[in-house]
């Protein structure tokens, strides 16, 4: 199990309640809401803000998080739920694999498949669009040129230090290696999209 990261006061302040944290929310939603799901297991719910809204429309979500202090209704480790095979429809989680081992990610998304009927979805940060210019431009004079980009960020390394441990864009992490994990776990990938920085991933239980 990964150690502990942050206490629940982290998700109940301004920086975390960002305008761009609440989109990420509504895209979440939105994916679920398309699936037409019967049954849902968050696995990572946070500051529970999306398990609070799919229990407006659905009765049966279940959420997993081994913190017990964030007061989800399993406190369990991702890699190990102590639940029955294929209880439900839709197992999702949302920026939560960047916050295990690179080592470790296969064997969550493994447990995940055990546990659907139907349908594993997930978001991680994509680094690469973090790093996409928002600004350039390059001057030639005699032959010779120079430019400048200015990028959305300057991380060397993931963006948030202190609670990832990868990324998709870095140490070697990339889509192609994520999919190969998907696999691997005999999952179906069905799509996948970016949402702001963060990559989503839709797959189907084989």
């Amino acid at each position: 199990m990964s150690p502990k990261q942050v206490d629940c006061s982290h998700y109940w302040n301004e920086t975390y309640l960002c305008r761009e944290r609440f989109l990420h929310y509504r895209e979440q939603f939105i994916s679920i809401l398309k699936l037409n799901p019967s049954s849902i297991l968050e696995i990572g719910p946070g500051p529970g803000l999306l398990s609070s809204m799919l229990k407006c429309i659905y009765k049966e979500v279940i959420t997993v998080d081994f913190a017990e202090d964030t007061k989800p209704d399993i406190v369990s480790d991702i890699k190990s739920i102590p639940l029955k095979d294929a209880l439900f429809d839709v197992v999702c989680s949302f920026q939560v694999l960047e916050h295990i081992r690179w080592c470790e990610v296969q064997d969550a998304l493994q447990e995940m498949k055990r546990l659907s009927k139907k349908y594993v979805l997930f978001s991680v940060p994509d680094n690469n669009v973090m790093k996409e210019p928002i600004f350039s431009f390059r001057l030639s004079f005699l032959n010779h040129s120079v430019g400048y980009s200015l990028t959305k960020k300057s991380y060397e390394g993931v963006s948030n230090i202190k609670e990832h441990y990868w990324e998709i864009g870095v140490n070697g992490v990339t889509v192609t290696s994520l999919i190969d994990k998907i696999n691997n776990s005999f999952l179906i990938l069905i799509d996948n999209w970016l949402d702001g920085v963060d990559r989503y991933f839709l797959c189907e239980v084989k």
